[in-house]
C-alpha cells in the first residue's frame, strides 16, 4: 500500500483490469490477480514491525511510503494490528505531507494514536498499543522524510527523554 502498488488481472467478466492495491483491498470480489507492480520502487519507504519476541505476533505492523518532493509531496501511512484489516492513516497523511517542515512529535503521535483502534489481547492493552504504534509509526515517518530529504532529521524523531522513541 505504501509504496503505491497495482494489481492487475481480469474482472468476473473476463476483461483486463487494473487497479490500486488499496480498493483492491476494500473489495476484491470478482478479480483474478496474475500481477502485482511497484511502479516507484525508487521512492523512500519505511516499514515498522514491533513484536514481543521474533515469534510472537506484531503489535505494530507499518509503512511509510514518500513521493514527491517538498513542495508537492504524497505520503501514505498503512497499519496493521490496529484494525480487522490493514488501513490508510489519512489524518496521519494529511499532517505529514503539509509543505515545510515535518510536525512536532506530539502532534505527529496524537494524530496515529487518534488514528488508531487496536483491540487489547493477550498481546496488550488497547492503551499499550495506542502508545506503541504512535511511537513506532512516528519514528518511521520522520526515518521516511529524511530518506526523502524532505527533513534534516532533528524534526522530533528522537524522543525527549533520549530513548529515540524506542520504549
Amino acid at each position: 500500500i505504501a509504496r503505491d502498488a497495482r494489481v492487475e488481472g481480469l474482472d468476473a467478466d473476463g476483461s483486463p483490469a487494473v487497479r490500486p492495491i488499496q480498493e483492491y483491498l476494500d473489495d476484491p470480489a470478482g478479480l483474478l490477480i496474475h500481477t502485482i507492480s511497484i511502479p516507484h520502487p525508487d521512492a523512500p519507504c519505511v516499514a515498522v514491525k514491533e513484536s514481543r519476541s521474533q515469534l510472537a505476533l506484531p503489535v505494530v505492523s507499518a509503512a511509510v511510503g514518500i513521493h514527491g518532493d517538498r513542495s508537492s509531496r504524497r505520503i501514505i501511512v498503512a497499519a496493521g494490528c490496529v484494525a480487522g484489516r490493514t488501513i490508510r492513516l489519512s489524518a496521519v497523511e494529511d499532517l505529514l505531507a503539509i509543505p515545510g517542515d515535518p510536525p512536532d512529535r506530539s502532534a505527529l503521535e496524537a494524530a496515529i494514536a487518534g488514528s488508531v483502534s487496536p483491540r487489547e489481547d493477550i498481546l496488550g492493552s488497547t492503551e499499550y498499543k495506542r502508545y506503541i504504534n504512535a511511537t513506532r509509526i512516528a519514528d518511521a515517518a520522520y526515518q521516511a522524510l529524511e530518506l526523502a530529504g524532505l527533513s534534516s532529521g532533528g524534526s522530533g524523531a528522537d524522543a525527549s527523554d533520549g530513548t529515540g522513541g524506542k520504549a
